[in-house]
């Protein structure tokens, strides 16, 4: 009974991401952008914390 009800959510999860797939594309790279940029700052910063 439970390996039914979790094989139909992984297929009800497939059928989500076939349809929102752009959507989990564009949030997936929004996110990757938003970690470049907090990694970039941080290094910033520990550059100029290194340098006083």
């Amino acid at each position: 009974m439970a390996k039914k009800t979790k094989k139909r959510k992984s297929i009800l999860n497939w059928k989500w991401m076939k349809e929102n797939f752009w959507n989990v594309v564009l949030i997936w790279l929004i996110w990757q952008i938003i970690l470049a940029v907090i990694y970039g700052i941080l290094t910033e910063v520990f550059k100029i914390q290194l340098q006083y």
